[in-house]
């Protein structure tokens, strides 16, 4: 139930951010950190083997393609 409850609060504050101009990157790493404490997931663990591992990927199709 608390992880339905962030996932909702992560996505509302995702589009708060969107508006008010934040970018992208952290307004995802944000979320993503919100979504992993509310679902009892390790913080460092899920940013790093997550977050970061798709950030990477992205960044690399944008650079080589």
């Amino acid at each position: 139930m608390l992880s339905a409850i962030g996932l909702i609060i992560a996505i509302a504050l995702l589009i708060v951010m969107i508006v008010k101009g934040v970018d992208m990157i952290t307004a995802s790493v944000v979320t993503a950190a919100i979504i992993l404490v509310t679902s009892g997931l390790d913080f460092w663990e899920g940013l790093l083997k997550n977050v970061f591992r798709r950030s990477w990927l992205v960044l690399q199709l944008l650079v080589f393609n």
